[in-house]
């Protein structure tokens, strides 16, 4: 693992992860869930396997058990969002879901605190996660607008694009 990624992992760990245990997560990085009565909540680092981001995967599971592959019973306590195919991803922009680049990136320079600061914009999804997991869905062009809002005065953007993709969805 890069010294980088390692990095990253600490910062999220000490920024992101006392945020979600503090509402009901549980877990070991990379993978917490929340039991709750009625179901489980869900969430899942990925990182790009070329190094410098990362996406988060989040989904809901309301079942009282999870038969796995082998045709076995998984512990719902061992559950994760990589069981499940039914994942939304959470990123700061949403427009290509298939895109790394649009993933939360900590390969820049252009922060002095890089890491710190993209645990930061994880920490601002936060209310866009609880809206998946209460409603099953995202609001997506009301999330778009947001997210640029919340996070253009700490990442540098290519705003022309940007503010293409913009345009082209409200024309």
């Amino acid at each position: 693992m890069s010294s980088e990624r390692t990095e990253m992992i600490n910062s999220l760990k000490e920024i992101v992860i006392p945020e979600w245990k503090n509402e009901g997560f549980s877990g070991s990085f990379p993978h917490y869930r929340r039991i709750l009565p009625d179901k489980i909540n869900l969430i899942t680092f990925q990182f790009d396997r070329n190094g410098g981001g990362f996406v988060i995967e989040i989904t809901n599971y309301n079942e009282k058990e999870f038969i796995d592959v082998k045709n076995e019973i998984l512990p719902l306590n061992k559950l994760t969002a990589h069981h499940l195919f039914d994942r939304q991803r959470i990123q700061p922009f949403t427009f290509d879901e298939s895109d790394t680049k649009n993933w939360f990136r900590y390969d820049n320079d252009d922060f002095f605190h890089k890491y710190d600061e993209v645990s930061k914009l994880v920490l601002n999804k936060i209310p866009t996660m609880e809206e998946y997991w209460n409603s099953g869905k995202i609001n997506i062009e009301e999330k778009n607008v947001t997210d640029f809002v919340q996070i253009e005065d700490k990442v540098k953007v290519n705003k022309i694009s940007f503010w293409k993709k913009i345009k082209n969805k409200f024309t």
